[in-house]
């Protein structure tokens, strides 16, 4: 099942210790996905990342991601959220 979550369905679901994808979009205009480590502060998702990395760059040209996150029991429950920070 796919689901378009609301901001605090996903917050929610970071919670759950789910399997969660980062979709940026790299200078040519072409997706970049990397599995990730995602949480929330409660306002805020928050990524795992290092200064420089590839996805790091990309979100400070454009800071619009997608993350799509799915149980690992069930692949097909899946939420994904388009955002425009993060």
């Amino acid at each position: 099942m796919l689901s378009r979550g609301t901001r605090e369905q996903l917050y929610l679901a970071l919670r759950f210790g789910l399997i969660d994808h980062l979709a940026t979009i790299r200078e040519d205009g072409t997706p970049q996905v990397s599995v990730v480590w995602v949480d929330t502060d409660g306002a805020h998702v928050v990524v795992n990342s290092a200064r420089g990395r590839v996805k790091d760059r990309n979100i400070a040209r454009d800071p619009r991601v997608t993350v799509s996150l799915h149980r690992q029991d069930n692949p097909y429950a899946t939420i994904t959220k388009a955002l425009t920070s993060i």
